[in-house]
């Protein structure tokens, strides 16, 4: 910073606040002059910046002055935006001179003889500045009445002051977060009309101020919300849906969700009103693109939340079909990984709102959640599994028994049990058909899930589900249905045979899931019937004898194998001539 640093800001400082200066550009000249040497930090020495802190009164009266001189008004905004930016400046302004400035650039801001230009800087300045919040909060109402508005003035024709409102309005939020709250009526309507916006970028600022003041109570704004969305703003959103080739138009269906957690329980209110909501994500559900497709499964999880703030809503058959319809039968049948991995994060996270009703719906729910990471039609029926295992098993020479009565054993071939569970869904490509490879996203989560589910749980690096475990809490006990303990064992052995499409997994990932066999395994002999006491077997002893066993397996799991296939045979004696 050069020594005269000081002297060179007060012959620009002259030159800019002479108003009887003949040649007005030469003002505008030194205004944009000073502007620039406030916008860059390096240029303010210490000395300097005392000397503004200094000159505050004679400075701020200048501008206020200039702002009805048309040629300067522009330029006298900019230095005074740049000027109270600076944090010490800005906290030198007593209450009443922030109440002034505050009065002042919000006549400006109303005025409706101002051109555009000078309508964004005034509200740019009020965003901008970075005064005392309580002093800020004393012209609270000021600011929020003018932004309103001038939101209403501009609606869907100046962007830019749309944008700078949304500023103004943020800063507010983050200034006087209590007032601001408490003054929701006055400024909530203004950016509600914005959530609908053609402009991505003002869209996108109303959707971020109307997703963080969720947290706080609405209940003013539910009815008069309510009454704009039958009205009008329901239809518009089925219309831009219906412009899917428009950029951004995916946005509008988390403003439907953000709608839908505004409203809490009346969405159920009746369910005329309810079926209108749903129409939208309908809709949603039947746009290609992967887009628009994961952002529907994401806010697919504002119904759940929804419904889960009354549990016997969540679990009622009716409403947990509804939630669970676009979930197992997709609308849209091309597999695009992105699509996938937004539907699981959805499905288990209704997972984990079940709460104490899992073991009670873990076939409804569970099980075909864990098909759907594993490749699998969710929609399987599990029902039908002790079948398919019979069709495919193969019957060994006839076994003489020592009374000399004969009779055949069924072996199930381990490999067909996992060809047959493995999907063979098709992913269409621009060159044709191609199979559809099982992203490594929801392989891993499906391990993880089983583990989870028979309380098993333990960090698996990689796994989508990791923070949804910390968020509801790791399940330490199994909620497993008895009878289906043996079909875990299937799927199990389903997994580690699908493994060698995923080389590329983590050793160690693979070791947890062989490692923890032992415990659904032990749950399964004692619990299940002969049939499944089989087909435990089978798959245990034919996981022995995989290729993929050395490569995948450590010696410390070996013995733990081993350990499980002892526990399995004792336990098989005690309970039948297996």
């Amino acid at each position: 910073m050069n020594p005269d640093s000081i002297s060179l800001f007060k012959d620009r400082w002259r030159v800019a606040s002479d108003r009887a200066r003949p040649v007005q550009q030469h003002r505008v000249d030194a205004y944009a002059a000073l502007s620039s040497s406030l916008k860059d930090p390096k240029r303010l020495s210490p000395e300097l910046l005392a000397h503004l802190c200094s000159e505050k009164d004679n400075i701020t009266a200048q501008i206020l002055m200039d702002l009805g001189n048309a040629q300067c008004r522009t330029e006298a905004l900019h230095f005074l935006g740049c000027y109270i930016f600076h944090t010490e400046i800005a906290r030198v302004y007593s209450e009443q001179d922030v109440a002034k400035v505050v009065k002042e650039l919000s006549q400006v801001a109303r005025d409706v003889a101002m051109d555009t230009d000078t309508v964004i800087r005034a509200l740019w300045c009020l965003s901008n500045q970075n005064f005392t919040s309580s002093h800020v909060q004393a012209s609270c109402l000021i600011i929020l009445d003018m932004a309103g508005e001038v939101v209403c003035r501009y609606i869907h024709k100046v962007s830019m002051v749309e944008m700078e409102a949304l500023n103004l309005l943020s800063k507010l939020y983050t200034q006087c977060h209590g007032h601001v709250i408490r003054e929701l009526q006055k400024w909530y309507g203004s950016v509600f009309l914005l959530l609908f916006s053609k402009v991505p970028l003002v869209q996108q600022k109303a959707l971020t101020l109307a997703t963080a003041m969720e947290k706080n109570d609405c209940t003013v704004l539910v009815e008069w919300v309510k009454e704009e969305l039958k009205k009008t703003y329901l239809n518009v959103m089925l219309s831009r849906l219906d412009e899917n080739a428009l950029e951004h138009s995916h946005v509008i269906l988390l403003v439907w969700a953000h709608c839908i957690r505004l409203l809490g329980k009346t969405v159920r209110d009746t369910s005329t009103f309810l079926n209108q909501l749903l129409k939208v994500a309908e809709k949603g559900f039947k746009q290609k693109g992967s887009l628009i497709q994961s952002t529907i499964y994401t806010s697919w999880q504002a119904v759940i939340s929804n419904f889960a703030q009354e549990h016997e809503v969540l679990v009622n058959q009716k409403r947990l079909q509804l939630v669970l319809l676009p979930l197992t039968s997709p609308a849209v049948k091309e597999c695009v990984e992105q699509v996938d991995v937004a539907r699981l994060n959805t499905w288990w996270y209704l997972i984990g709102h079940l709460d104490h009703s899992k073991q009670q719906l873990f076939v409804q729910v569970c099980i075909p959640f864990l098909f759907f990471c594993f490749g699998l039609d969710p929609k399987y029926d599990i029902s039908n599994l002790a079948t398919l295992l019979t069709s495919i098993h193969q019957s060994p020479p006839p076994v003489a028994h020592d009374n000399g009565t004969r009779r055949e054993v069924p072996q199930y071939c381990v490999g067909s049990i996992s060809q047959a569970l493995v999907s063979k869904r098709q992913l269409v490509a621009n060159q044709g058909n191609r199979p559809f490879v099982l992203p490594q996203q929801l392989f891993l989560s499906g391990c993880h899930a089983i583990l989870l589910f028979t309380g098993c749980a333990e960090h698996m690096s990689g796994s989508l589900l990791d923070t949804g475990v910390s968020r509801y809490g790791v399940y330490s006990t199994s909620f497993v249905p008895p009878e289906l303990a043996g079909v875990m064992v299937v799927l199990l052995d389903a997994i580690l045979k699908h493994c060698a499409d995923h080389k590329h997994v983590e050793y160690h990932v693979m070791s947890s899931v062989l490692g923890h066999i032992a415990n659904v395994v032990i749950t399964a002999i004692k619990e299940s019937g002969e049939m499944d006491r089989r087909l435990v077997l089978s798959c245990l002893l034919g996981l022995f004898g995989s290729d993929e066993f050395e490569r995948m397996t450590t010696p410390s799991v070996k013995v733990v194998l081993l350990m499980s296939l002892c526990s399995v045979v004792t336990l098989s004696f005690l309970h039948s001539n297996v």
